[in-house]
């Protein structure tokens, strides 16, 4: 019950004194009294704020930018309390306010990794390159290779092991770099140990390496390198291992099978011959994509890649076949040479797997924003964005020439 104040005339004498009659006094609980609310209290005045009848928005433009209560404004409520440097801006009209939307990074494969979208404009090799260089480059890999042939299995199986191996090195590097804690140590070791172990042991080697770098993975990160994001760190560790252990050991592999039926000759190695017919695919279709792309191309391929082309893809796959039809079969190179049907089924399946390498690593870039995973060669960036292509031509090669009975006498 709220108690009521009432004065003069308003009281009424019920009591037999009227000494009080003048005076203030409270209502009882148990008077009923027709008033129940704080008119009486109010005078004419008008009514304002709260106390009035009216909407407080009424009156006000909500369209106002100005306007502080209107939910639709896109004004930061913050700013409105900021204080103006100058009194003069509070009659002045203020500008629009203009919203800049974050620049979304593009730093892949042949991009710039200023922030800023490019057009696309290969299928392969960014744009950005110095072509000059990439040439001396790459002719200088096709002279160590070729020496390398030349002298036989155990050359070609030692460059291999160094061209794989440096590449898990940029990978893992690169990781470490982008707040990952990989177990590089033992990614190296796994990935080189696969190498070797394949030329010796062929297919057998798999089953035993693969498992045992699983169970390494977890005890390393059970007391070597334990804490938080250790599941991650493990995988990015493995997905190094069979990315580029796994794959890059096909080449390896070749070379186990071959060196079976070697003969005294240091060359007479056949897997050889698999291993030169698989980099002139991929090789060949890096190049054609790169030029096609450049020149021709228009259709953007992936957005895992902005700068390659459906243009540079397809003039890629198309120019590795005619090359790889021409050189190995022209020149004979065994065991595929010696048969024109099987040398276009080997370079139409391998082509057609090259791109892919390609755009895999492109969006493992991509998600790392990185531009290039090392710069150890210039002109093509490290050692993994050059061989890209071949991670995936290796084991097609490896799996159609065991379709031809290459390694059976077929």
């Amino acid at each position: 019950q709220v108690p009521k104040v009432v004065t003069g005339d308003d009281f009424v004498e019920d009591e037999p004194t009227g000494s009080f009659g003048a005076t203030p006094r409270w209502r009882d609980e148990g008077e009923r009294h027709v008033e129940t609310d704080f008119d009486d209290l109010l005078d004419d005045a008008p009514r304002l704020g709260a106390l009035g009848g009216s909407d407080p928005r009424s009156g006000y433009d909500d369209d106002d930018d100005d306007y502080f209560f209107d939910s639709e404004s896109d004004r930061d409520p913050i700013e409105a309390f900021a204080p103006d440097d100058d009194v003069s801006a509070l009659s002045e009209p203020r500008a629009p306010r203009r919203t800049r939307s974050r620049p979304r990074m593009t730093a892949v494969d042949g991009g710039s990794g200023d922030g800023e979208e490019h057009p696309p404009d290969s299928g392969g090799v960014g744009g950005d390159r110095n072509l000059v260089t990439a040439v001396g480059v790459g002719v200088a890999l096709v002279a160590v290779g070729l020496l390398c042939f030349k002298l036989g299995g155990l050359a070609t199986t030692a460059l291999a092991c160094v061209v794989v191996g440096v590449a898990a090195y940029e990978y893992f590097g690169t990781l470490e770099g982008r707040s990952f804690q990989p177990a590089g140590l033992l990614g190296m070791v796994a990935t080189v140990g696969l190498m070797i172990a394949t030329y010796t042991s062929g297919l057998n080697a798999y089953p035993i390496v693969l498992p045992l770098t699983v169970a390494l993975g977890l005890l390393w990160y059970l007391f070597v390198q334990p804490g938080e994001g250790s599941v991650r760190n493990l995988g990015v560790t493995l997905l190094g291992v069979m990315w580029i252990g796994f794959l890059g050991s096909f080449a390896t592999l070749l070379l186990g099978l071959g060196k079976v039926g070697e003969d005294a000759g240091a060359s007479s190695n056949i897997g050889i011959g698999v291993l030169i017919a698989a980099v002139v695919v991929a090789v060949s279709h890096d190049v054609g994509a790169y030029f096609i792309g450049r020149y021709f191309g228009h259709t953007p391929l992936s957005a895992a890649s902005p700068n390659k082309t459906l243009e540079g893809t397809a003039g890629g796959v198309g120019v590795a076949i005619v090359v790889t039809v021409v050189v190995v079969g022209i020149f004979g190179i065994a065991p595929i040479g010696g048969d024109f049907f099987r040398v276009v089924v080997f370079a139409l399946l391998c082509a057609l797997v090259a791109p892919i390498g390609d755009l895999c690593e492109s969006f493992v870039k991509r998600d790392l924003g990185i531009k290039d995973f090392g710069t150890i060669l210039p002109g093509h960036g490290g050692v993994l964005d050059r061989f890209d292509a071949l991670l995936f031509v290796l084991p097609t090669a490896y799996f159609v020439t065991i379709l031809f009975g290459t390694w059976t006498g077929g």
